[in-house]
């Protein structure tokens, strides 16, 4: 299948320099396998009208920007800073127009996971930009869990959950061949009812990861509800990351309606990679 192979050599890295941001700055070396070259830390604050008593001095955010791009630069990446402390803007507007005019690739978000979903990721900063962005979003879970695996390897092993639509088929050919070798990928789809072209179709997507250069391909079909094998097909195999393309149909509806995409967002302590529609026009 001819379509865009995405990008990822520059990302634009949203952080709140909550302790959470630490921890999404700390797993972006592993990212060099994505091609990443480039970094830029944006930080965006709101102060709430001009003259208002509270104090939003640069200095400490700008401190810990510098250390966490200290960090990145000897690990290897170009590293820029935006720190924007304004009034009168609206900070997830902010961050995209940033991203827009730095012509990142994709941004990097944390998700601190179901616990506090409600109030970190959904009707937050961070959805905002997803629902908003022209570009892909890497979501990293940042929650403190003692389960919660290690952000390492994260494109090793892909998980493709697919309706056999164009918008989940865009995150199938989203990789560039030259990255992929030694990597493995896995297309799942969910059948709610029988399909007698389900094969046919699973078996096209596959042929199209093979041509990606993966190393190892596999495929699965399953019975049931989407949202539910997506998760147990993840805990029962050494999976490291899942990739949708959002918007399409069925369970790869559009994302935060009440999705699978939105349960997965929510649930899954694995990396997630969102690519929207319009990405592919980048």
């Amino acid at each position: 299948m001819k379509g865009a192979v995405m990008k990822f050599l520059h990302a634009a890295v949203a952080l709140d320099l909550s302790p959470a941001s630490e921890i999404i700055v700390n797993a972006l070396p592993e990212l060099k396998d994505f091609g990443l070259k480039k970094i830029t830390l944006i930080t965006v604050i709101a102060r709430p009208y001009p003259g208002g008593t509270e104090k939003f001095e640069r200095g400490p955010f700008l401190e810990k920007l510098e250390k966490y791009r200290d960090f990145l630069d000897e690990s290897g990446f170009d590293v820029n800073i935006e720190l924007h402390i304004e009034s009168g803007i609206y900070v997830p507007v902010t961050i995209i127009e940033i991203a827009r005019g730095i012509e990142a690739d994709w941004f990097i978000l944390g998700n601190t996971g179901h616990k506090r979903f409600s109030q970190v990721l959904l009707g937050s900063v961070a959805a905002e930009v997803i629902q908003r962005t022209e570009i892909a979003t890497l979501l990293l879970r940042t929650g403190t869990d003692k389960d919660q695996p290690e952000i390492k390897k994260i494109n090793r092993h892909i998980l493709f959950p697919t309706d056999f639509s164009i918008h989940a088929d865009r995150a199938i050919i989203a990789f560039e061949r030259e990255l992929m070798l030694n990597k493995f990928a896995t297309v799942l789809h969910v059948n709610r009812d029988e399909s007698e072209d389900a094969e046919r179709k699973l078996k096209t997507r596959l042929a199209w990861l093979r041509d990606a250069n993966f190393s190892e391909v596999t495929g699965h079909i399953a019975r049931g509800n989407p949202y539910r094998e997506i998760m147990k097909y993840c805990s029962e195999h050494d999976i490291t990351m899942i990739a949708m393309g959002t918007q399409g149909k069925g369970f790869i509806a559009e994302l935060f309606l009440g999705s699978t995409s939105h349960r997965i967002a929510r649930y899954s302590k694995l990396p997630l990679l969102l690519i929207p529609p319009v990405a592919e026009n980048r």
